[in-house]
């Protein structure tokens, strides 16, 4: 939520386009100065908290008291309180404090450093998947060993209790009986 023709957005959209640049980024455009921001800031807040979005960046570059005023408002305070998605402000610049940057979830000192905050880096995400499918790998590896010694296991109990070897069982002790039968005739 900010100016389409301001220098914020251009930041957030620099950052993200860096560090994770496969980001869905959605505008919900807003006047952020003058006597009708305050009202075109609420709008542009419940347009983007019912958008289905992760995060909310509420920005504005810096600029005087009175430049950022409708950020102080009451209305404005609600409106962002009232966002079931999660709010970063970025609003003016480092030193600036607003009545907005106390009801968000989360305050960033600039536009640029509340693009970090509301993503990741995405060669962090491949060293995560990278660590994560090395973790599944050895956990299937694993769970395939130990499947194959009990298989092992099982063939070598089958093989003992096989009706074959019971055969061969019977048949010895039927020779051993031929041959004390066979002795004892003599």
């Amino acid at each position: 939520v900010t100016s389409l023709t301001g220098a914020a957005l251009q930041d957030i959209l620099n950052v993200l386009s860096r560090r994770y640049p496969i980001c869905e980024v959605i505008i919900s455009p807003a006047q952020v100065q003058g006597e009708t921001a305050a009202d075109s800031i609420c709008s542009a807040l419940r347009l983007a908290d019912n958008c289905g979005a992760d995060t909310i960046i509420l920005a504005r570059g810096g600029g005087s008291l009175e430049d950022l005023m409708p950020f102080n408002t009451e209305k404005v305070a609600v409106a962002v309180s009232a966002c079931k998605t999660p709010v970063i402000t970025a609003v003016g610049h480092e030193t600036d404090t607003s009545v907005v940057d106390y009801v968000a979830d989360l305050r960033a000192p600039t536009p640029s450093a509340a693009a970090e905050l509301a993503s990741p880096q995405m060669s962090e995400l491949f060293s995560t998947v990278d660590y994560m499918t090395g973790k599944m790998k050895a956990a299937f590896e694993n769970g395939l060993v130990k499947k194959e010694d009990k298989l092992k296991d099982t063939l070598s109990r089958l093989k003992l209790l096989s009706p074959e070897k019971k055969l061969e069982s019977n048949f010895r002790d039927l020779n051993r009986l031929r041959e004390k039968l066979d002795v004892l005739a003599d």
